[in-house]
């Protein structure tokens, strides 16, 4: 059951660490944003403290920029992030991509010889006539009904 376990937490730790970076970038966009309103509120808008003298079109359309900014808009999308995660040198999202693939082969091995014996014992039933129904196939249909 632990190896089940640790396939389902490795899974997890992939799919958070694509929802950190997410989840990271709409902080940040939110920040920026809040930077973006001091900036405005001290240099760009009309009668501030340290006004520049920029021209009225260039000033509404920075006004209109900030204002259409959407807040909690991150600013990675899930194809970012895979593409993030794919070019990082240090390759932290595949840490555990070893022991996931060891893991991976014994659950399948084990499944596959399971399966395997069931098969064989109920073969063996169904030619000994003490399975119901003798001679069934380990694969009928009615079994699956």
């Amino acid at each position: 059951m632990e190896s089940v376990d640790f396939v389902m937490t490795v899974l997890k730790y992939k799919k958070d660490a694509a929802e950190f970076m997410i989840n990271t970038s709409e902080s940040a966009n939110n920040l920026l944003k809040e930077r973006a309103k001091e900036i405005m509120a001290r240099y760009i808008a009309a009668n501030s403290e340290d006004e520049v003298n920029i021209s009225s079109k260039v000033r509404a359309a920075t006004e209109n920029h900030i204002r259409g900014w959407e807040s909690d808009s991150p600013f990675l999308s899930v194809l970012d992030v895979q593409v993030v995660l794919e070019r990082d040198t240090a390759k932290r999202v595949n840490t555990f991509d070893a022991a996931f693939k060891e893991v991976i082969v014994m659950l399948y091995q084990n499944l596959w010889n399971k399966f395997r014996t069931e098969e064989a014992q109920l073969l063996c039933a169904a030619d000994t006539g003490r399975y119901a129904g003798s001679r069934k196939s380990a694969y009928a249909v009615d079994d699956v009904r």
